[in-house]
């Protein structure tokens, strides 16, 4: 991972929000699970919006670690978003998934 993609303050360099949660992929960019949210469950998009790379599958954690770290974890049923491709560290974050406003078209 790369320090441009993201800085101290954890602005998502997509929306330039505070990250709460990240999402990362294989190719290591994080950005907040909102953007990420978006493109894979409202626009049905794999890809990294930074780097366009597409992404089998993401996961969305609490903290930025590379890929490599997060791919291996064994998630429940209950963490994993079958459909989408979506791992989550904890039960905090696939709440925050699930009741977020933005995924109300799903």
């Amino acid at each position: 991972m790369t320090d441009d993609y993201h800085t101290t303050e954890n602005t998502c360099v997509v929306c330039f929000k505070n990250v709460v949660f990240y999402s990362i992929g294989e190719c290591d960019h994080p950005v907040c699970f909102e953007c990420s949210t978006r493109m894979r469950v409202l626009c049905l998009q794999n890809e990294c919006p930074i780097c366009r790379q597409d992404l089998a599958r993401v996961v969305f954690t609490d903290t930025i670690l590379p890929y490599k770290e997060l791919r291996n974890r064994v998630f429940t049923d209950r963490q994993f978003e079958r459909q989408f491709k979506i791992g989550f560290c904890s039960d905090e974050i696939k709440q925050a998934y699930d009741f977020g406003g933005i995924y109300d078209a799903r």
